[in-house]
């Protein structure tokens, strides 16, 4: 490139860099008082779901193999399970936690445990319980009791009676079946038996129906019934004269042509027969119904070339369905039914394209096109009050007038509740009359027993331990837990339970934060939200969204890292926000100050991070990958000479970029992943890189964590799950177990060295902690080298003690350990004519090691005889 031609491309750059940062600036406000805004585009998170299935795509062997097991299917009659040989176990066994699990070939033991939150805030708009999603739901009408699912599809069973309401059931498998609005969580069902026990019956997305009698912790799949490529929509019980029934409605293939069809049970669900009435979906859309207060199941059947519909029905007493309507009426689609029995009259109402709500009082003889500009398609309608139905999604919306005209309640079910965004809404019939209404919102679970009484919800949310966090740190000064979450802005927690087994959480800010960072010796907090503003708190006087001071600084639905300044006496992050430059964020006291970096970097910055052990390490990761090290805070970089693949990124709000942390053992020890299944190790500084990923399988890491000795890393891999790495063997390990949630995204990993804990938070699941047996590791697993320069005398020390540190603030924090690694102090001493005096008095007599929070962390062993 020509001299003049690199001159020109430099002054382009420093232009387009400077109209950036002044347009961006240009929108700040330092009014933090804001409520929820508006949130448009949220770009989707998608959960694990079955590859899809086409046989038109199979070729050779797999054609040939896939052929030879439906023919055998079919002759079977589509039989799983040899009921002579294995009986379904009806008794109930709970998840036990077990006492320790052993990961790393053994080298770390420890026991898991989740985090039962209670959500509450007195700060308008307040709320006395609040929660998380939840995304579908299954009533048992004998025994009354609820099965909640969550975002993941994990199953929980609610006890509103319990302090701790959420318990349990599977976080290892997906229930929610169909990811379609219109059909999600509705293939999970429960059916009482002969003794009125409830057994839980579901559609598989690739095999069988399938059945638990151990509340969802055991399945065993169910002959006669076949789906394929989740064609799961809706599974029905109801009633008959000789006991109950299970109605699914799904799909397979036959050939290449996919078919729905309607498979019918009437011994409980372990035997399903298929119905002679099958339907091409290349010409046919079908949809089922069980109205309120009735035990007939109708399939409607939409013909696609005319938009006529059929009309099916399968009496209690029938053995199958037979056609009983043909209306003249056509019908845009068959997206939503729903329906009632009221007085001996039929009344059915179905929705389509968000737009359309068509209503029958003739058992869809005669219909009446009600709305054509409705925003949403109705989720329910009253089993007593055919007039009213329900819709939502930003909030719940009520219509008196057959769906003519919505109205909503200001985003409160009752007083005490505050809600947004509607997910899931179910009224299930009560086996002696009467209903139970399950609603699910971004903000929680609440139920009634009459759903146009906006004062009658209640809340059952209390012990529930879903979030959809983001990101999260953890103040070990103050044991206080942060998480960044989706809708549900910041909350905070104490590391301590309450006496009833629950963690009560405070609201930090509002609305979506995508990060979270501690800055100033853990004083203060930091939040980014989803429209690109930047917030600091007080982490002594939070708990109140109001008192965030903040400016818009960045776009919408976009962030990278977010990290604590260098200078531990600072209040200010440093954000590589997507240019060729660092910015730092500064507190001043009153308001936020933007300044930004010199150095300019030949792309887009997105991951930034320095030495723990000297902060005058500085580390940079570009979008495109290229990794930059500093020696001497940011003045100068230089580009690494590893010329190997290099950790992606994705382009989006959640944790997908770039991860870069320094080791706490060693200055010159960097760890740098992302995208890919690729861990770089540089062992000088960021000059030479190595991959180290023996044993590892996953997609992308979005966070990590060394352990205080540097001899293990943990890491968060999204919906990979979580690994820990041995340096000793150079080898990852993956971390499961009966209490680690699958189908989950694992988001944030943070090693908290004053209990020992590795604290891993989900989007989707919660936060959980892995609690280290110290006892299985030495002290050179948990600490590092004490440091020459640092003394402490007398030492050997019958007690008490001194360490001289110059240079030194008004007070100095300090932790010690033993020598298995336990640690037994976490306290400020002042320093007092240059030194600090410490005490070992009522411990016992041999090796402990003291961390000294200096500029620079200080390590000194000492001797109690």
């Amino acid at each position: 490139m020509k001299k003049s031609t690199l001159i020109l491309s430099l002054v382009i750059i420093v232009i387009t860099s400077l109209i950036y940062y002044n347009l961006l600036e240009s929108n700040n406000s330092t009014d933090a008082n804001f409520e929820y805004k508006e949130k448009k585009g949220r770009p989707k998170i998608m959960f694990p779901q079955p590859p899809p299935f086409d046989p038109a795509k199979l070729e050779e062997k797999e054609l040939k193999d896939y052929a030879n097991w439906r023919e055998e299917l079919k002759v079977s009659g589509n039989q799983f399970t040899d009921y002579s040989k294995k009986k379904p176990n009806r008794e109930i066994e709970y998840f036990s936690n077990l006492p320790s699990y052993s990961y790393a070939n053994k080298r770390i033991n420890g026991n898991w445990a989740q985090k039962y939150l209670h959500m509450s805030s007195n700060v308008g708009p307040s709320y006395s319980e609040g929660g998380s999603d939840a995304l579908g739901s299954v009533y048992d009408p004998v025994n009354e009791e609820v099965y909640v699912l969550s975002r993941p599809g994990h199953l929980y069973k609610i006890d509103d009676t319990k302090q701790v309401k959420w318990s349990l059931r599977n976080h290892k498998r997906n229930f929610l079946g169909n990811s379609s609005l219109n059909f999600r969580g509705l293939v999970l069902s429960g059916v009482n038996l002969p003794d009125n026990s409830f057994r839980l019956v579901n559609q598989q997305s690739n095999g069988g129906m399938e059945f638990s009698d151990d509340e969802g912790r055991t399945w065993t799949t169910a002959n006669g019934a076949l789906f394929q490529n989740s064609l799961n929509f809706k599974t029905h019980v109801v009633k008959t004269p000789t006991g109950r029934r299970v109605v699914a409605h799904g799909g397979n293939f036959e050939g290449n042509s996919g078919f729905d069809k309607l498979f019918i049970s009437d011994d409980y669900g372990l035997n399903y027969r298929e119905s002679r009435y099958k339907f091409s979906r290349s010409s046919f859309e079908v949809n089922t119904l069980k109205p309120h207060n009735d035990n007939s199941i109708y399939a409607f059947v939409r013909r696609k070339s005319d938009s006529k519909i059929f009309i099916f029905k399968l009496e209690a007493g029938e053995s199958e369905f037979s056609i009983i309507k043909e209306p003249t009426q056509t019908f845009t689609g068959v997206d939503t039914l729903h329906g009632a029995l009221v007085g001996g009259v039929y009344y059915f109402y179905v929705s389509s394209g968000n737009k359309n709500i068509y209503y029958s009082k003739d058992e869809g003889e005669t219909w009446e096109h009600t709305n054509n500009t409705n925003d949403r398609n109705i989720v329910e309608m009253h089993p007593t009050k055919p007039n009213i139905v329900f819709k939502g999604f930003v909030d719940l919306f009520i219509s008196q007038n057959f769906g003519a005209s919505f109205a909503g309640n200001n985003h409160r079910l009752s007083p005490g509740t505050y809600v947004w965004d509607l997910e899931h809404f179910r009224i299930y019939d009560k086996e002696d009359g009467g209903s139970f209404t399950f609603s699910g919102f971004h903000f929680g679970s609440y139920y009634t027993t009459d759903p146009s009484d906006w004062s009658s919800w209640k809340s059952i949310n209390r012990g529930s331990p879903n979030m959809l966090s983001y990101d999260a740190v953890t103040s070990e000064i103050h044991d206080k837990i942060y998480v960044a979450n989706q809708d549900r802005g910041s909350q905070s927690f104490s590391g301590t339970p309450s006496q009833n087994g629950y963690y009560e959480t405070a609201r930090e800010a509002n609305t979506d934060v995508f990060r979270v960072a501690l800055s100033k010796n853990e004083s203060s907090v930091w939040f980014w939200y989803w429209y690109g503003r930047i917030g600091r708190a007080s982490t002594t006087n939070g708990g109140n969204y109001g008192t965030v001071v903040g400016k818009n600084y960045y776009g919408n639905w976009w962030a990278t890292s977010m990290i604590p300044s260098p200078d531990n006496n600072e209040d200010a992050i440093y954000i590589p926000s997507g240019q060729n430059k660092l910015e730092k964020i500064t507190y001043n006291g009153s308001t936020l100050i933007r300044t930004i970096h010199p150095y300019t970097f030949p792309g887009s910055a997105v991951s930034f991070n320095y030495s723990p052990v000297n902060t005058n390490r500085w580390y940079v990761g570009l979008k495109t990958g290229e990794f930059f090290y500093s020696t001497d805070g940011g003045t100068t970089f230089t580009e690494t000479t590893y010329t190997g693949t290099m950790p992606g990124q994705t382009d989006k709000h959640t944790k997908q970029r770039q991860v870069i942390k320094g080791s706490p053992a060693d200055e010159s020890t960097v760890y740098y992943t992302g995208k890919g299944n690729i861990f770089l190790i540089s062992k000088d500084g960021g000059i030479t890189f190595t991959n180290h990923n023996i044993g590892l399988n996953v997609n992308e890491i979005m966070d990590f964590t060394v352990a205080p000795s540097g001899k293990f890393i943990f890491a968060a891999c999204n919906f990979s799950g979580i690994w820990v790495y041995s340096t000793e063997e150079d080898k990852w390990f993956e971390m499961n177990g009966d209490d680690v949630p699958e189908l989950t995204s694992f988001t944030d990993v943070q090693y908290i060295k004053s209990k020992d804990i590795v604290r891993f938070t989900t989007y989707g699941s919660g936060v959980f902690d892995f609690k280290i047996d110290v006892s299985s590791l030495s002290i050179n697993d948990n600490v590092i080298n004490e440091t020459e320069s640092v003394k402490a005398f007398p030492n050997p020390t019958s007690g008490s003690f001194k360490v001289p540190v110059p240079n030194a603030s008004k007070d100095v924090l300090v932790h010690i350990y033993t020598e298995a690694g336990r640690l037994i102090t976490n306290s400020k001493y002042k320093v007092v004519g240059g030194q600090i005096q410490l005490s070992l008095k009522n411990e016992a007599s041999g090796i402990y090691l003291a961390k000294i929070f200096l500029e620079k962390p200080a390590f000194v062993k000492i001797l109690k005889e």
